[in-house]
């Protein structure tokens, strides 16, 4: 029943970071950054500009970094609910998932399945 539970919340979590905007979020971060370094490294804009960009920048990535934490939330968040539900019937579904057969079979598991997804049922990234 562990197995099965562990399988579940894969499938869910896999599909909550198909579904959230992660991958949007981590490349306006990156952008951001990237765009404070070429900022604080040009010698054409003035301290006081740089100041006011970065001020900007800074605020940018704070709203991303909260965005990013929130996305990392509802992505184990099923892992979480499927837990306290096995709870109720015995099953300790947290401990079998940090065990490292569970975190190695929880990412092949993830990964046959978005090759299913992709493969079979013809649902793109």
């Amino acid at each position: 029943m562990e197995w099965g539970l562990a399988g579940v919340s894969v499938i869910l979590a896999v599909e909550v970071f198909l579904r959230v905007s992660f991958r949007r979020n981590v490349s306006e971060m990156l952008d951001f950054m990237r765009r404070s370094g070429k900022t604080i490294t040009s010698a054409g804009i003035s301290d006081h500009w740089k100041e006011k960009v970065l001020a900007h920048y800074a605020l940018k990535i704070f709203i991303n970094s909260l965005q990013l934490l929130f996305c990392l939330f509802l992505i184990v968040s099923p892992v979480f609910a499927l837990h306290l539900l096995g709870n109720l019937f015995g099953a300790d579904l947290l401990s079998l998932l940090m065990t490292p057969l569970g975190i190695i079979l929880s990412i092949l598991f993830a990964s046959l399945y978005v090759l299913f997804r992709n493969k079979v049922l013809h649902v793109g990234l």
